[in-house]
């Protein structure tokens, strides 16, 4: 992943490596058929329609799977129910003057979409970080919804104006790295405020890349005409090179719908296994579906 004024580029990374299968090459005439092994990849896809809304019923002969164009054959494709990491960012910066502080959306937001989550996988851990001035650790993993539900009922106003969300979001990917399993997000919310991280931009997208989480945004608009280019680039970017989306709302208010939909949608994560050549790893791996419009694959690695 490259960080260069306005452009990020993001590798593909392969899945993990599963049953091996001998089969008989092809031959000419007379020769003695020379085997290769067939290997088992897997994915973690969702897809979504033009409203990111999640398909939930597809099958496997709905997927597509392409590695550095070729296509491979898909043998299954089921909805996952395994445990999640899932670390949260929040902006707490002050509004600007005569705007009302959107505490309790924040709240609301936070807690529907916890509940959602862990409705649809209880075992998932949750993290919540606050940033404004500093990055603030305020949960660290757990799956305790009371222990969630003080933290985010401590989520208060900061008297900063600017954020450091780069920074916390670099120790955030640093942290969930560590944790076990290939589904890990990482949800960033910002509202607009200005960026005052003194880490680079590439270092961020970098370490975003290694944690194996898939990065999702939402942004409400700022109030106050305040601008954070560097930031904007980056969500922008890494959301579509790890597996997620980043939405925008005007207003505080639509929090919780946003929230609502990416509850949703990596809840709806299908593994999807398909066959290759056992050999040197592709450049490149692009799935798709005959259904739907948005086809995010996670980054695993294992």
């Amino acid at each position: 992943m490259r960080f260069n004024g306005t452009r990020v580029v993001v590798a593909a990374v392969v899945a993990v490596v599963g049953t091996a299968v001998v089969v008989a090459g092809a031959t000419q005439p007379g020769e003695v058929s020379a085997p290769h092994v067939q290997v088992e990849r897997g994915l973690l896809v969702t897809v979504l329609d033009k409203d990111n809304n999640p398909l939930r019923d597809l099958t496997a002969k709905d997927f597509l799977v392409y590695e550095d164009g070729v296509q491979r054959e898909v043998t299954g494709a089921e909805l996952t129910t395994a445990p999640m990491s899932i670390t949260i960012l929040v902006d707490t910066t002050k509004s600007a003057p005569g705007v009302i502080e959107p505490t309790r959306d924040i709240r609301t937001s936070l807690s529907t979409f916890v509940q959602t989550v862990q409705a649809a996988v209880p075992a998932t851990e949750v993290s919540i970080y606050e940033f404004a001035g500093a990055g603030v650790l305020l949960r660290s993993f757990t799956s305790k919804p009371e222990d969630l539900a003080k933290s985010i009922t401590r989520i208060v106003p900061n008297q900063r104006i600017n954020a450091v969300m780069l920074e916390t979001l670099l120790d955030a990917a640093k942290d969930i790295r560590k944790r076990p399993g290939p589904r890990r997000v990482i949800l960033t919310i910002d509202r607009g405020s200005g960026e005052s991280s003194r880490v680079p931009p590439q270092k961020v997208a970098d370490e975003v890349q290694l944690s194996g989480a898939s990065l999702w945004a939402i942004s409400v608009a700022s109030t106050s005409g305040t601008v954070a280019p560097d930031r904007d680039t980056l969500l922008d970017i890494v959301t579509k090179g790890t597996g997620g989306i980043r939405l925008t709302a005007q207003l505080a208010s639509g929090l919780e719908t946003m929230t609502k939909q990416v509850a949703a949608a990596i809840t709806s994560q299908y593994l999807v296994t398909y066959s290759r050549p056992d050999g040197p790893p592709s450049k490149s791996v692009v799935p798709a579906a005959t259904r739907g419009v948005k086809f995010l694959r996670a980054r695993w690695v294992q």
